[in-house]
């Protein structure tokens, strides 16, 4: 017996009926929603609340994952 362990990477987002969307989008849009916010703060340039983003993406991976 073989067993493989496969990781797909993340689909790109597509239209779908006007919508731009894919799985991860659709089932966790938090993730998205922290991941911009620390990608933000390059040009917002330390903001206190980085700290409570990157936990809340962190958390928020870690539900995914589980």
């Amino acid at each position: 017996m073989v067993y493989i362990h496969y990781q797909a990477d993340i689909p790109p987002l597509r239209d779908v009926e006007n919508e731009t969307v894919n799985w991860l989008l659709k089932s966790h849009p938090d993730i998205y929603y922290y991941s911009l916010l620390l990608q933000c703060e390059a040009f917002i340039s330390n903001d206190d609340r980085l700290s409570i983003w990157k936990g809340a993406l962190d958390e928020t991976l870690a539900e995914l994952e589980g």
